[in-house]
C-alpha cells in the first residue's frame, strides 16, 4: 500500500469518528486541553423562565418553563463534547401579544461542548451543537435551526460551577427561524432567516463541576 493511501485511510477514519460524536467541529475551534466533569452521570434541567428571541425583528416568545435530561461524561479527558442533552421541552409560551405558542425541538440529542475555562471565575464558556425544532402558533409556523443542515443551531451558554447554572446567552451563537409562513410580523418571512437566540438560565442536578488546567 502506497504511503499516500495509508494517508487517506487514516482521514477517512477520522472523519468517520467525527460523525459518530455528531458534533463536527471546526479546526478553528479546537481547544489543546483536558476537561474534567465531577461527578458526571445523569442530570436534569430546570429554569423558571426561558426566552426565545427573534434577532432581527424583536418578536420574544416568553415559556414560564424550560425542563431538560441528559447527560455528562464523568472524569477527564482531552474531549470537547462532555455529554448531551436528550430531552428538553418548553411550557407556557407565549408571544408579546400574549398568543399562545409551542416550541418543539428535534433531532435530540443535542451535544454539549466546551470552548473555554476562565480559573479565577469558576465559568466554563461553551456551545450547543446541534440545536433544531419548530415554532407553532395562531395562523403561524417556523423553523428553528441553524447556518447549515450539519451544524444546525449552536447557541453559546456560561456554566457557573459555584450555582450549578447553565446560562444561554442571548444575542449570541449561530441560531435562525426560517421557513416562516403566516406569523404576520412576528418573524420575517423572505429567503434570509431571522437570527435568534435563547436567553435564560437552567439549574443542573446534581450540580457538577466542569474545570480544565
Amino acid at each position: 500500500m502506497t504511503a499516500w493511501r495509508r494517508l487517506a485511510g487514516v482521514l477517512l477514519t477520522g472523519a468517520a469518528a467525527a460523525l459518530v460524536t455528531g458534533a463536527s467541529i471546526g479546526a478553528a475551534d479546537a481547544v489543546d486541553t483536558t476537561w474534567t466533569v465531577t461527578p458526571g452521570g445523569a442530570v436534569k434541567l430546570t429554569s423558571h423562565a426561558m426566552v426565545l428571541r427573534d434577532d432581527a425583528t424583536g418578536t420574544a416568545l416568553s415559556c414560564t418553563s424550560s425542563t431538560g435530561s441528559g447527560g455528562l461524561n464523568g472524569g477527564t479527558s482531552p474531549n470537547r463534547i462532555l455529554g448531551t442533552i436528550t430531552a428538553l421541552t418548553f411550557t407556557g409560551c407565549t408571544s408579546p401579544q400574549g398568543q399562545p405558542f409551542t416550541i418543539t425541538m428535534e433531532r435530540l440529542p443535542f451535544y454539549i461542548g466546551a470552548n473555554t475555562y476562565n480559573a479565577t471565575t469558576g465559568v466554563l464558556h461553551g456551545i450547543i451543537y446541534r440545536v433544531a425544532g419548530k415554532l407553532s402558533g395562531p395562523g403561524c409556523t417556523a423553523t428553528l435551526g441553524g447556518t447549515s443542515t450539519i451544524h444546525t443551531g449552536r447557541p453559546k451558554f456560561n456554566y457557573v460551577n459555584s450555582g450549578g447554572k447553565l446560562k444561554l446567552l442571548p444575542g449570541v451563537g449561530t441560531m435562525q427561524i426560517s421557513n416562516v409562513t403566516g406569523c404576520a410580523d412576528l418573524f420575517n418571512s423572505g429567503a434570509t432567516p431571522d437570527p435568534a437566540s435563547f436567553a435564560g438560565a437552567y439549574t443542573v442536578s446534581p450540580k457538577q463541576a466542569i474545570t480544565s488546567p
